[in-house]
């Protein structure tokens, strides 16, 4: 019996001593977590680029990156994708904007880092959900370009052209 009650006891300012803690840690207990809404990226110039026929991205993964912040949401117009599918979509997140320097880091974002939507081919939303002022790079890969039906350098075949024989021309075939 008195085991349990040295126990209680020490259960008990141990307690105590945790109620300061919790009343004055710093924490999303003000207004710096409020969101400060939706941007658009990708219209303007300097806005991302094609790496290659089929890769967008944000900015160079050596360059500066882009502001982050608590529950924003970016939305990305990869523009010079043409409106192809998406196949991926990766968002690197850092606490610096130059996170390629020496001595600085970054990471593949995941759950509340970087909610990411495809809307459409052509708008891409990424929230982060957190209380965390961050940087941002998006890299969105599309599908290959359809060939246009004028790719051969010629027109559209139109039914007329159909390079049908006398034969299939009703002459009766007798």
């Amino acid at each position: 019996m008195r085991r349990l009650a040295r126990s209680l006891e020490i259960a008990g300012w141990l307690l105590l001593a945790t109620i300061p803690v919790t009343l004055f840690a710093p924490g999303c207990q003000g207004r710096e977590c409020e969101s400060d809404g939706f941007k658009d990226y990708g219209f303007g110039p300097g806005e991302g680029h094609l790496v290659d026929t089929t890769t967008w991205e944000s900015s160079p993964n050596d360059g500066t990156w882009i502001g982050y912040g608590p529950y924003h949401t970016w939305i990305f117009h990869p523009v010079e994708l043409d409106g192809r599918s998406i196949v991926s979509v990766l968002a690197y997140v850092s606490a610096d904007p130059r996170p390629s320097a020496p001595g600085n880091n970054f990471t593949l974002a995941s759950g509340n880092l970087a909610e990411i939507t495809v809307a459409d081919p052509n708008d891409v939303f990424i929230t982060n959900a957190t209380c965390s002022p961050l940087y941002i790079r998006v890299v969105i890969t599309a599908g290959p370009a359809e060939p246009s039906p004028t790719d051969d350098g010629g027109t559209i075949p139109d039914a007329s052209d159909s390079g049908a024989s006398d034969l299939d021309a009703g002459d009766g075939g007798d």
